[in-house]
């Protein structure tokens, strides 16, 4: 895997993931995300490797987008849900 200058790569294990979006503003949307992720009293974490993509979508387009990747029990299709 090439990484680009100044960054690091990390493995993050394979598991179950729900999928939340910020998207617009940011850092504000991203902030709301996760005080919705926070709220999800029926979500099932694991907290072994939450963490966030800036892809494409939030280098070329507008509005950004971020998409946050949480840890949980059960499978991803459960859990896919926008911000």
């Amino acid at each position: 895997m090439l990484v680009p200058e100044g960054m690091v790569a990390k493995m993050i294990s394979p598991g179950s993931y729900a999928v939340f979006r910020a998207v617009g503003e940011y850092p504000e949307n991203l902030l709301k995300t996760w005080e919705n992720v926070w709220q999800q009293a029926d979500l099932e974490r694991v907290c072994t490797s939450d963490y966030e993509v800036y892809g494409d979508k939030f280098t070329s387009e507008s509005p950004k987008e971020v998409e946050v990747f949480i840890a949980v029990k059960g499978t991803m299709d459960s859990y896919m849900m926008g911000s």
